[in-house]
């Protein structure tokens, strides 16, 4: 057993060259990285949200931030929630749960609530009236308020379950504007079902309604009604182009200010093998012009507009900060562009759309312990930008290209006697550990040396994961070309890295390029002769019946020749494909 103190580390690290050089030959399987760019914070009964199904999200013109749920209305300060009975002092102010919410220019609060109609809350937030609607005309449900959205200057638009009616601005009576076709209703319909989904006003005046059975427009005269589309919508935005985004059952569609087509934007291409495709329930738009669109089974997305490259949020509820759900359906970007997430069954999440500061990987492999493998208490980056991984659970190699962990822990043993004591304990490399386990081997010929000392003496190749493991030993001293002084950082397009890399490819039959990766990771200035390393190269092409592979100096792109003359090693697959 070899034993020391911290601050003999440094000492022994210097010692272990080689033991290093060996642990690069144990190369694992790779695992995919749980990837974290945003952090969601949960606001729920811990910051006193009473009930976790969120109806709807508004921000008013104070700042404060409205959240209704299926057990009250409430409204979030910053630090906690406060519910509408407690600012007014009375309770079953709202007699059933709001679902849609509007603000006046004066400040008042318009609350549409599931059967009992519509509600408005003073400006000083201390009174609640009911505002009489003419009865829905042949409604089961004539109390229930889908949507609502003020116009300046014009009044309070409604969505019920029978059509569109305004409340004039001047305090005039309700009146209905759209009328919708009735929907039959069947005594075995159950739940909690909306007609209309959202409401939008465009730059014209327009009005647009998105419902379960079509689109609608009103013009901004409120002289005509009209169907724009038969297939439904479930979420609407206008942004500061004038630009109207759908989101509807086959995805999200644009139509842009002065056309009439809207046209299907995103998903690029259907995709009948993934479930969670392409009902856009939810739309919000961040203030560099993100938009975020939740799907209707899936995840929570944030797309470029101009490019439409969209990229999912992964779902991981064993990870803290990232979201627990698939399916959300309430989104809102409030004034200081922070993003409002509202979901069925945990309460409300918020992050900034921006991102967080810091991107979060972790191991969470179920083959190992994710709790010891992720508490991480040293690291040192590899030439190739992987980075070394000490962790409580043992070593680790995270590759950020491929976002990718492997684990090293089967490859060392703890010396003879060694007990765990609090100290650095330095472990040996397992002797029985094979790297080179493959559908394909060659090893046992006579190594094949190139001009600067290194020789490939073994290799391996695994069809499944595309693996093409390559072992290799320093024989005498290894001649690396001398690097010209370069100030650090080297000057734009100045190459200041090791001038040694190893190439691997993969060809056809006829010797035709099919894929290729390049690269030495190990530090080449502390191999010395006896030394043996290997390292993994991933490729991956149908058709593929050769391997080809040998040294090169990256700085000029010359090849270095073996002792007979070669500039390169091909191997034969022998694979059928």
């Amino acid at each position: 057993m070899s034993k020391g103190k911290p601050d003999t580390v440094t000492r022994l690290l210097r010692q272990a060259s080689v033991v290093l050089a060996l642990v690069l030959a144990l190369i694992p399987a790779l695992t995919q990285a749980v990837v974290r760019d945003y952090y969601f914070r949960t606001l729920d009964s811990r910051q006193g949200l009473l009930q976790n199904t969120v109806t709807a999200l508004f921000q008013d013109r104070e700042g404060f931030v409205w959240v209704a749920t299926q057990g009250a209305l409430h409204r979030f300060d910053g630090y906690s929630f406060v519910t509408l009975e407690t600012l007014v002092g009375q309770e079953n102010v709202l007699p059933s749960f709001a679902q849609a919410l509007a603000e006046d220019g004066q400040g008042v609060l318009y609350v549409g609530t599931l059967r009992d109609g519509l509600f408005a809350v003073d400006a000083e937030r201390r009174r609640v009236t009911p505002i009489a609607l003419t009865p829905a005309q042949g409604s089961p449900a004539a109390g229930q308020i889908d949507a609502l959205l003020y116009q300046p200057g014009v009044g309070l638009w409604v969505a019920r379950t029978d059509g569109i009616g305004l409340v004039p601005e001047d305090a005039g009576q309700y009146r209905r504007i759209l009328a919708f076709e009735p929907v039959p209703i069947t005594v075995a319909t159950t739940g909690i079902t909306r007609t209309v989904n959202a409401m939008a006003l465009d730059g014209e005046g327009q009005v647009w309604i998105a419902a379960g059975h079509g689109i609608y427009r009103i013009a901004a005269d409120q002289g005509r009604a009209e169907r724009y589309s038969v297939e439904g919508a479930r979420a609407l935005l206008l942004d500061g182009a004038g630009t109207l985004w759908i989101g509807s059952p086959s995805g999200l569609r644009r139509k842009p200010a002065g056309s009439d087509l809207a046209e299907v934007v995103w998903p690029h291409s259907p995709r009948p093998a993934d479930g969670s495709c392409c009902e856009v329930i939810a739309l919000a738009q961040s203030a560099d012009g993100t938009l975020w669109l939740s799907v209707n089974g899936g995840n929570l997305w944030h797309m470029d507009p101009d490019t439409r490259d969209a990229v999912p949020i992964p779902v991981n509820p064993w990870v803290q900060g990232m979201l627990t759900e698939v399916g959300l359906p309430r989104l809102m970007i409030d004034r200081s562009d922070l993003l409002w997430v509202g979901s069925h069954v945990r309460g409300v999440v918020t992050t900034p759309a921006a991102g967080t500061a810091f991107r979060a990987v972790f191991d969470m492999d179920p083959a190992r312990d994710p709790l010891t493998g992720n508490v991480v208490r040293s690291l040192i980056e590899g030439d190739d930008g992987s980075l070394w991984l000490g962790t409580q659970g043992g070593l680790r190699r995270y590759e950020p290209l491929r976002d990718a962990f492997e684990s090293f822990d089967a490859a060392f043993v703890p010396l003879t006697g060694a007990q765990p004591s609090g100290d650095y304990v330095l472990s040996r490399v397992d002797p029985a550990f094979d790297p080179l386990a493959g559908d394909r081997r060659w090893a046992g010929e006579a190594p094949v040396c190139f001009s600067d000392g290194l020789c490939w003496t073994a290799a391996s190749w695994d069809e499944a994961s595309g693996a093409l493991t390559l072992e290799w030993r320093v024989e005498g001293d290894l001649q690396l070309p001398e690097m010209p002084l370069i100030s650090n950082p080297p000057p734009p397009g100045v190459y200041a890295g090791l001038r040694l890399a190893v190439f691997a490819q993969l060809l056809d039959a006829d010797g035709g390029f099919l894929a290729g990766d390049d690269g030495l990771w190990v530090d080449a200035q502390t191999l010395r002769a006896g030394d043996v390393f290997a390292q993994r190269h991933y490729l991956s092409a149908p058709g593929a019946a050769i391997v080809s592979f040998g040294l090169y100096d990256p700085m000029t792109g010359e090849r270095l020749l073996t002792d007979d003359g070669r500039d390169h090693i091909d191997l034969e697959l022998g694979i059928k494909n």
